[in-house]
């Protein structure tokens, strides 16, 4: 459903889920989708739909063929760096 990647970053890499490109050749729309709470990891909300009024996984969007990134921050995961949180 997901890939774990690594992208970029200023302190170095970052860890990423990533959802597969379809291979029919075309562009496809994405979204870089940061999940809310107080966590800068990447856990099952990524995937697992929530209820339709707090449905943080944006599983609708993916279920519908748009392409979704959902990076960790610094300091989550295995990324360098420390735990930042609303947005830095």
């Amino acid at each position: 459903m997901l890939n774990l990647v690594s992208y970029a970053a200023p302190l170095g890499a970052n860890a990423a889920y990533v959802s597969p490109r379809p291979a029919d050749g075309k562009k496809h729309p994405a979204i870089i989708w940061l999940v809310g709470g107080f966590s800068n990891s990447i856990g099952g909300i990524a995937w697992t739909p929530g209820p339709r009024e707090n449905d943080q996984s944006a599983s609708a969007f993916r279920d519908h063929g748009i392409l979704m990134l959902y990076p960790s921050l610094r300091g989550g995961n295995t990324n360098p760096g420390h735990l930042e949180a609303f947005f830095g």
